[in-house]
């Protein structure tokens, strides 16, 4: 949803009719956006509404979804044009976007990886028909002001400025064994940062963000939110801020914003972190709960992360790489590292969701 709403905005500026068609949770979130959305529940209905559009445009991030279903309806009759939302998009053997008569006329991607998955998937589909134009949901990210938000945040939640700071984003599934890890690597780095920094010591504290159903009350997610809140019991010299904290709002941008260092699984933390160049670490050991998760949600398409791939987010498959990788951010050499490869793969110029509808509107 968050992948095509720019773009429907910008088309609208533009002065094209567009019919804002959703379903499930979309609809709930398009008008907490302020967006006027029609809510359907079959193709039967959006057709009704609206029979003879010139493109359809829809988002690959869910499990199929009216717009999905509408693709061999409108072939040949409407332009289809499919946004790429996460990398992997559902698009393997099985999941809800590989059968072949629910392909777009084009898919747009953000980068060469986007296109080499889709061709892993699809080797039938022409790679020209893929148009890598950036992820539009990542135009929020243009101008945000992460000195700002880094100082009223940590002012907020109590943390000074010399702090080093580390944002644990969480998931669903295989959160509770990264949890026990970075909080044993983050206990061992602060002993030597208490020796380093004997003088004037810096104190380390970790942002823990736990997914919203990622609670005890969960039966399917019991063991896992226990791992959790285990490891964080454990800390004796890391100070720890579980997030969000009652009555108190801070965005997950304001929280990046405000960190030193983002870790994570596979989350879109990930992904905004290197948006908004800052060092991040995907953890996902090797035969470990998040990387089969990961293979799993990826379709077995691939088992890496693909902005790890790129170069612009670090990699941690074992204990020892976790320690090496946390070490390098507290001395600032994996920024140094990263940030040639955020800025090149990473777009955040505020344009993707211009460049797609320019070329939505090349194809009339």
């Amino acid at each position: 949803m968050n992948d095509v709403r720019p773009i429907g905005d910008i088309l609208s500026e533009m002065g094209h009719e567009v019919f804002r068609l959703a379903n499930g949770v979309s609809v709930e979130h398009l008008r907490a956006a302020g967006k006027e959305v029609t809510q359907v529940v079959s193709t039967k209905q959006a057709l009704w509404l609206c029979p003879n559009p010139d493109v359809l445009l829809t988002s690959m991030c869910s499990d199929g979804g009216v717009g999905r279903d509408l693709a061999p309806l409108l072939r040949g009759k409407a332009k289809i044009v499919a946004v790429q939302g996460q990398w992997w998009a559902r698009v393997g053997p099985g999941e809800s976007w590989h059968d072949r008569i629910y392909r777009p006329d084009y898919l747009i991607v953000n980068d060469r990886v986007g296109k080499d998955i889709v061709g892993t998937a699809w080797p039938d589909f022409p790679r020209m028909r893929m148009r890598s134009l950036g992820f539009a949901a990542l135009d929020a990210l243009h101008g945000f002001d992460v000195v700002e938000s880094r100082s009223w945040v940590r002012t907020r939640l109590g943390i000074s400025p010399e702090t080093y700071v580390v944002y644990v984003s969480g998931q669903l599934w295989g959160s509770g064994e990264v949890m026990e890890e970075i909080t044993v690597v983050l206990e061992e780095i602060t002993v030597v940062l208490d020796a380093l920094y004997a003088r004037s010591r810096r104190d380390v504290v970790i942002l823990a963000s736990k997914h919203p159903r990622f609670d005890l009350s969960n039966p399917e997610l019991a063991v896992e939110a226990s791992r959790w809140e285990a490891s964080l019991a454990k800390m004796k010299h890391v100070r720890c801020i579980s997030l969000p904290r009652p009555g108190e709002s801070v965005s997950e941008l304001d929280r990046i914003a405000c960190a030193d260092l983002v870790v994570g699984g596979f989350s879109t933390a990930l992904m905004h972190a290197a948006g908004l160049r800052k060092p991040a670490i995907s953890v996902m050991y090797k035969n470990g709960d998040m990387e089969r998760q990961f293979i799993k949600e990826a379709g077995g398409l691939i088992d890496r992360y693909p902005l790890v791939t790129l170069g612009a987010v670090a990699e941690a498959r074992s204990s020892h790489e976790l320690t090496k990788n946390v070490a390098l951010a507290v001395s600032g050499e994996l920024e140094s590292r990263l940030l040639p490869y955020q800025q090149m793969y990473v777009a955040v110029d505020g344009g993707s969701a211009r460049r797609t509808a320019d070329f939505i509107t090349s194809l009339a």
